[in-house]
């Protein structure tokens, strides 16, 4: 039987580290020769998902699963336009120039509302969870399968 799931502790920290910075790569070059627009914001989206998550999932359940980085990958990859709304309606213009968010001549809850228009908004959401699932799957490849797997304990002396 595969385990798929690993333990917090068995973990490398640089191992994650670079698990989280490299899988979304794939993502966000494919978003930038689609678009013509390198997007930087999606590359922290997905890193800031994957710190808390594992942090969340190393805090309460002191241990990693494979479908765990798949859903927070689908996550991170459906709530990006809704984060990329949200960072531009509520940073002043400055870090907008910085992080390359580019202008919206509407307001942005207007474009919010454009977002989630069917079957636009539907597509946008297909898209990013099937992006986001590669990027989890990256994450679960590169960062955390290379821990040892937990061995089975003896139910015997559990029991005892």
């Amino acid at each position: 039987m595969r385990v798929t799931w690993r333990h917090c502790r068995d973990l490398s920290p640089a191992r994650i580290s670079v698990a989280l910075v490299c899988a979304p790569l794939p993502v966000v070059a494919y978003t930038a020769l689609v678009s013509g627009v390198l997007l930087s914001t999606m590359m922290l989206w997905y890193v800031l998902t994957g710190i808390v998550h594992f942090f969340g999932a190393c805090f309460f359940q002191a241990r990693i699963s494979r479908l765990g980085c798949l859903f927070t990958g689908a996550v991170a990859g459906i709530s990006y336009p809704y984060a990329w709304l949200a960072m531009y309606a509520l940073s002043p213009s400055f870090p907008r120039s910085f992080l390359d968010l580019p202008e919206i001549t509407v307001s942005p809850i207007l474009a919010l509302g454009q977002q989630m228009v069917w079957p636009d908004g539907l597509i946008r959401a297909a898209d990013g969870c099937l992006f986001g699932c590669l990027t989890g799957w990256l994450v679960w490849r590169l960062g955390v399968r290379p821990a040892p797997q937990p061995q089975p304990e003896d139910l015997g002396e559990v029991f005892r």
